[in-house]
């Protein structure tokens, strides 16, 4: 059992009151993928926000998300979709 099991639903809100800038970040990764060859694996995925934004940038790569808390990879699934 990983340790953010039981506070995975305060990370999502600590998580998503604008202290980090996800999309910012996303767009710099966005900038490393070569067109045509978007493949994204995230490892420690979270809750999905960083994903939630690079599939804004780029709705034709094919993402996958890793991460060890099964509680963090239910919050992502409602955010992104399968």
């Amino acid at each position: 059992m990983s340790e953010y099991t039981g506070i995975t639903d305060y990370y999502d809100l600590l998580m998503t009151q604008g202290y980090y800038d996800y999309e910012g970040m996303a767009i710099a990764v966005n900038s490393f993928i070569k067109d045509g060859h978007k493949k994204i694996l995230e490892l420690g995925v979270g809750t999905g926000l960083l994903a939630e934004k690079l599939k804004v940038l780029a709705p034709e790569a094919e993402f996958t998300g890793v991460d060890i808390t099964s509680s963090m990879l239910d919050i992502a699934r409602k955010r992104l979709g399968e």
